[in-house]
């Protein structure tokens, strides 16, 4: 219920910066134009089968109610595109293996928030090993894209990750975000931005 209620709210701030932003101005914004295609529950059980993964549940019911398509930056992948991403990253990290955790702990993503705050203008990262628990679910252009972690200590969060060397960071980058807070984070600086001029 109260999962449904945030995601009607998320959907009403997508429409509301939709609105705000005719002429596409927000970065990324052209390639998606606002515009999200619901997933079907069939789709979703097929996705999760083929690639032998569980999906976060506020992944999940944001799918349905929501759709890909619409999001930060360049939008949240179509499942063709996650699944193509993965082939890749599979190829370059030495393993994907659903039933396996993702390589990095809650320890690991507090030190990089904790290094982040003390120093701000320093990239800080982990080096990814393997592609296990992740599915990629946008990009923001270039070599940088964000994932979603499915298993592990991590689970439900998502990370920003370089390809080029597959260095790895919280999205928030001095905190920790869940999907929705990923997204609604977004929607929330884009409509401030907005609004202001």
């Amino acid at each position: 219920m109260i999962l449904d209620k945030r995601l009607d709210e998320i959907a009403s701030k997508l429409k509301r910066l939709k609105k705000y932003d005719k002429k596409l101005k927000v970065f990324g914004t052209d390639s998606h134009k606002y515009k999200s295609k619901k997933v079907s529950p069939k789709k979703l059980a097929k996705l999760e089968k083929k690639l032998g993964i569980e999906l976060p549940e506020a992944f999940k019911l944001f799918l349905l109610k929501i759709g890909t398509g619409a999001g930060p930056d360049y939008g949240i992948f179509k499942f063709k595109r996650m699944e193509q991403e993965l082939e890749i990253w599979k190829k370059y990290l030495r393993e994907q293996n659903p039933n396996k955790p993702f390589d990095l702990l809650n320890t690991d993503a507090e030190e990089l928030i904790k290094k982040k705050i003390e120093d701000e203008k320093t990239y800080h990262y982990k080096r990814l090993k393997t592609a296990n628990g992740v599915l990629p679910i946008a990009t923001e252009g270039c070599t940088y894209y964000f994932y979603l972690v499915l298993s592990g200590e991590q689970k439900g969060k998502v990370w920003g990750i370089d390809v080029d060397h597959y260095n790895t960071m919280p999205a928030g980058l001095t905190k920790e975000f869940s999907f929705l807070e990923w997204y609604e984070n977004w929607l929330d600086i884009s409509l401030s931005k907005r609004k202001k001029k």
